[in-house]
C-alpha cells in the first residue's frame, strides 16, 4: 500500500511539473491518472498539505485544468463538490472586494452624456492646485482611464513637457498643445492639462507603491512636484477601482448599481 501511495504521489508530482512547464496534458492518461491523484488526496503526500489547500494556491488557469479533469472522469464526485464550491466561494470574495474597491471612489453621473465620472476620496483635484490624479469614465461597458496633472503658483513655467522620475526612471507624459489650459486670478497663475491616462497606468502605481516619485514641469521655467502621501494613496485607490471596474465588466457582471 505505501509503494503503491509513493508511485501515485510520484505520479502527482511528475504532472505538477509537467503542467507547470508546459500548461496542458501531454494525453488522456495522464489526465486520468491525475483526476485520480486528486481523489485519493495523494497530492497531500507529495506537496505536503492537502488537495484542496494545494489547488487553491494554483493559478486560475491550471485550477481549472485541474477541475476539468474531475468532472471528466468523477462528474459525481465529492471532490468535484468541493471544488466548485471553493472556486463559488472566492469568485464571490472577488468580486465582492472589486465592489468595495469602486464604492470607495466619488461618483458624478452625467445625465446628458450617460456617464459615470469617478474620482478619488482624498482630495478634490482644483485645476488652481499643484496635484496629480486619476479619475475614471464610464459609459456603457466602456471604462477609461483620466490623468490630470496642475501646476500653481505666482509665476508662469509655460510648461510645454512633463517627465514621471521614479528611482532612476523618467517618463515622459505626451500631449497635445491644444489639451493644456491655462488661467489666472489674484496674483496667481494656474497651468494643467486632462489626459488619457493608460499609458502613465503603471509608473504612476509604482511611484505611489513606493511613495516616491518627482513630477518635473519644465518649458520657458520648470517645476518640480514631489507627489505627497494624499496624492500617491490616491493614485492606488483609483487604480485599484479602475482594474474592479474592467474585471466586472469582463466576467459579466451587472454592474447598474456603480453607475450612480
Amino acid at each position: 500500500m505505501k509503494k503503491k501511495h509513493w508511485i501515485l504521489g510520484g505520479i502527482a508530482a511528475y504532472l505538477a511539473i509537467s503542467m507547470a512547464v508546459g500548461g496542458f496534458y501531454a494525453n488522456e492518461e495522464e489526465e486520468k491518472l491525475l483526476a485520480d491523484s486528486l481523489r485519493n488526496d495523494s497530492i497531500a503526500q507529495a506537496n505536503k498539505k492537502p488537495a484542496s489547500v494545494y489547488l487553491d494556491s494554483l493559478s486560475s488557469t491550471k485550477k481549472r485544468m485541474w477541475r476539468d479533469s474531475l468532472e471528466r472522469f468523477y462528474p459525481n464526485s465529492p471532490e468535484l463538490a468541493k471544488a466548485d464550491s471553493i472556486d463559488n466561494a472566492n469568485k464571490a470574495d472577488y468580486i465582492k472586494e472589486q465592489r468595495k474597491n469602486i464604492k470607495k471612489l466619488k461618483c458624478e453621473y452625467d445625465e446628458v452624456e450617460k456617464t459615470t465620472w469617478y474620482y478619488n476620496s482624498k482630495f478634490t483635484h482644483y485645476n488652481n492646485s499643484n496635484h496629480v490624479s486619476f479619475y475614471i469614465g464610464l459609459k456603457e461597458n466602456n471604462v477609461w482611464l483620466r490623468l490630470k496633472m496642475s501646476y500653481h503658483g505666482a509665476d508662469w513655467i509655460f510648461f510645454n513637457n512633463v517627465l514621471l522620475s521614479y528611482s532612476g526612471e523618467n517618463k515622459e507624459v505626451v500631449f497635445m498643445r491644444n489639451e493644456k489650459e491655462t488661467d489666472n486670478s489674484g496674483g496667481y497663475v494656474w497651468e494643467w492639462i486632462d489626459i488619457s491616462g493608460d499609458k502613465y497606468e503603471n509608473i504612476l502605481k509604482r511611484m505611489a507603491e513606493k511613495q516616491e516619485g518627482l513630477v518635473r514641469f519644465s518649458g520657458k521655467y520648470s517645476h518640480d512636484h514631489k507627489l505627497t502621501k494624499t496624492e500617491m494613496d490616491a493614485i492606488i485607490e483609483v487604480l485599484d477601482a479602475y482594474r474592479g471596474l474592467k474585471r466586472l465588466i469582463e466576467a459579466g457582471e451587472n454592474i447598474d448599481d456603480l453607475r450612480k
